[in-house]
């Protein structure tokens, strides 16, 4: 056999080995695509059933101004990054393996219908997603984690980078807006408190000092630390059969710049929970949230006298 043959056999198992390559690519890139193939502007609904709410049913549409969540009729508007996140998720679920064909694994994985978070992505009511995020690994050497994922309907379970379990495996509550107060804390000049127990006080910004009352100077320094307090404070427990016709106990009316109404943050007495109060913003009118006196009431109302410059 002379070079010329040895050559042309030679550039034929080059151009095997490269298609080779060049197919499993391919393959590759369609099994990548195998769970999830979904363009995240095209969702105008999202089904969850989540095993932290024991399955039940999660309804998540897009409105004009946003998304609402729905849950045993029960309506809010879902909060923007908790709808991001679910919507990152669906656009990237980078699948790693598959770690089993059978049924009867399903289980181990926590990838069947009953130890599942099924996920189900709409557009015009077509499904363009549904599959089952079961349980995670987090390998403490590599502190890396793999999620298992199996397509409703199918056997197939997958391995998936990431916590997608943690993503999607969330209760309606986790999805709700728990913000009390969304005035910028520069912005803010005044408050008026109205309280029984509290009293009834103004408290004023005058350039860089803050005055109650109109004649005694407070601590400049606490001050901040109490709006600080409030600008991030956030409620956990939410009420959502409360008495809206309830008498107050503490009113606090906010007021800042560039505001036309004042932000108003009410704590009523809790008549049917083990925490005392219960706290409601005007600027989350749907949320009401329980509250002891550690809790959220106690970011908002305090002794005047707290705010003293100490003698």
């Amino acid at each position: 056999m002379n070079n010329k043959t040895l050559l042309y056999i030679f550039g034929g198992l080059v151009v095997i080995y490269l298609a080779s390559k060049l197919f499993s690519k391919k393959s590759d890139r369609s099994f990548d695509l195998e769970i999830v193939q979904v363009d995240t502007m095209d969702v105008d609904q999202i089904k969850l059933y989540p095993k932290a709410d024991a399955g039940e049913e999660i309804i998540f549409v897009k409105t004009g101004n946003g998304w609402t969540a729905t849950q045993a009729g029960f309506t809010v508007d879902a909060q923007p990054t908790g709808i991001k996140g679910l919507l990152s998720n669906l656009a990237n679920i980078p699948v790693d393996r598959v770690v089993t064909k059978s049924p009867e694994k399903w289980v181990d994985y926590e990838v069947d219908e009953t130890n599942g978070t099924r996920v189900v992505a709409l557009q015009k009511g077509k499904a363009l997603a549904d599959f089952i995020v079961g349980r995670f690994n987090f390998d403490q050497m590599s502190r890396s984690a793999t999620s298992y994922v199996r397509k409703n309907g199918e056997n197939d379970v997958f391995a998936v980078d990431g916590f997608l379990g943690m993503s999607f495996n969330r209760g309606f509550d986790s999805f709700r807006d728990k913000e009390i107060l969304n005035t910028a804390k520069e912005d803010i000049t005044q408050f008026n408190l109205q309280s029984p127990t509290l009293g009834n006080h103004q408290i004023v910004r005058n350039d860089t000092k803050w005055i109650l009352d109109g004649t005694i100077p407070l601590d400049s320094a606490k001050m901040a630390t109490w709006i600080n307090e409030m600008s991030f404070a956030t409620g956990s427990e939410f009420i959502d059969n409360f008495d809206k016709t309830s008498q107050p106990l503490h009113l606090l009316e906010i007021m800042a710049n560039n505001q036309t109404a004042p932000a108003s943050i009410i704590a009523y007495e809790n008549l049917s929970g083990e925490k005392p109060f219960v706290v409601h913003s005007s600027e989350n009118a749907a949320a009401y949230f329980a509250s002891d006196s550690a809790g959220v009431y106690s970011k908002f109302f305090k002794p005047v006298e707290e705010f003293q410059i100490a003698q």
